[in-house]
């Protein structure tokens, strides 16, 4: 998750996990955050276990219905803005090429189009400059935009 659910005052995204251990619950479903640290070198992002259990299921299985989801929380890149600390961005998207290879990886932020468009680009272009002699980064982000409209929103994060 690439932002904070609040934003200048403005709503960002709808507050769907505890920000620490914790439940909340949703109709039939609990949110529970087992544990939460923050990520070294990663501008005070932070990991946790968040445990997803659907109790209707549950009720009818009669067994323990749920899905364990690692959360990855930056809220220290701003809307429309390139990320300040691309260090710190870095290191997140290697933490969650790591945790891909057991599962598959969620990006998201506001829109689903700014932050998590230039996310997903420094994933596939860090994936690319190490597996290919030469790319073009503006190829790359054609075709992101390609697949996904709006993607990558303006010059200051397409150049950064």
């Amino acid at each position: 998750m690439l932002c904070r659910f609040v934003e200048e005052g403005k709503d960002k995204c709808y507050e769907y996990f505890p920000k620490s251990e914790g439940k909340m619950v949703f109709g039939d479903f609990v949110i529970e955050c087992t544990s939460r640290e923050t990520i070294p070198d990663a501008d005070g992002a932070t990991c946790g276990t968040l445990e997803v259990t659907n109790r209707e299921r549950k009720e009818k299985a009669r067994l323990c219905s749920y899905n364990l989801v690692e959360h990855i929380w930056y809220e220290n890149w701003y809307d429309h803005a390139a990320p300040e600390n691309f260090n710190a961005t870095f290191e997140l998207v290697q933490l969650a090429r790591k945790k891909r290879k057991n599962s598959p990886v969620v990006v998201h932020c506001s829109a689903g189009v700014g932050r998590t468009g230039c996310f997903v680009a420094i994933e596939l272009a860090s994936h690319m400059a190490a597996t290919r002699s030469n790319f073009k980064m503006e190829s790359v982000l054609k075709r992101m935009r390609d697949q996904r409209m709006h993607c990558i929103q303006n010059d200051v994060v397409r150049v950064t």
